[in-house]
């Protein structure tokens, strides 16, 4: 069985000895299936409409049209691995919203380049981040993507760096409360900041059964 952050482990290599004890622990707990609760700070899409408006050509999960503050959330990870033996993790992230459930779903792999992931976001995924991880100075695992295409069946169609957002992503642990931290932000150059959350979860203490499936208490 496969670690839960396995893709992540992979990509950095060595750097991933880097990442705070607390951190690495979570990221090489040997479960397939993992789930975490939390809170946002901050979360959503401030220009909802604009969000909407994208929906029909990346899909459904692929974006969220609310915004608001001290938002509920739980996270459903799933370790898998492709045809080819490398590792994947299958997200869905669940905002809950004053005004309803809204949900993003995502599907991390490892490029095989140093640092390297891909990420396919949404229901069909037809939207493609190629992202760069590295370690920060205090231990955080920091994203950064490099590039991003549409995918529409076997056409792929790369955005050019002028009308393509920008994705910062930096995933940490908070010592003094013993909790995982995240600070997402996704900045077009024209439309400003499309999609952020910010905040702390916990994931659920669990155990791997004989058969390997993750069993949580």
């Amino acid at each position: 069985m496969t670690a839960i952050g396995e893709v992540f482990l992979v990509a950095l290599g060595d750097e991933a000895l880097r990442l705070s004890a607390p951190h690495l622990a979570s990221l090489s707990e040997r479960v397939s299936r993992q789930t975490a609760t939390g809170v946002f700070y901050r979360a959503g899409c401030r220009a909802g409409r604009w969000a909407a408006l994208a929906r029909p050509m990346v899909g459904a999960s692929a974006v969220v049209t609310c915004y608001d503050t001290d938002v509920p959330f739980q996270v459903e990870l799933s370790a898998t691995t492709d045809a080819a033996g490398r590792p994947v993790l299958h997200t869905t992230r669940r905002f809950r919203f004053a005004g309803g459930e809204q949900t993003l779903l995502d599907a991390v792999s490892p490029t095989g380049r140093q640092g390297e992931l891909r990420s396919l976001l949404g229901a069909r995924k037809r939207v493609e981040v190629i992202m760069h991880g590295t370690v920060t100075e205090d231990g955080a695992l920091a994203l950064t993507s490099r590039s991003i295409a549409i995918r529409l069946g076997r056409l792929r169609v790369p955005l050019p760096r002028g009308l393509r957002p920008e994705i910062q992503v930096r995933d940490g642990w908070d010592a003094e409360h013993a909790r995982r931290t995240i600070d997402m932000t996704a900045r077009h150059p024209l439309a400003g900041t499309l999609l952020e959350y910010r905040g702390w979860f916990v994931p659920r203490p669990g155990r791997t059964t004989a058969a390997g499936a993750a069993q949580y208490e």
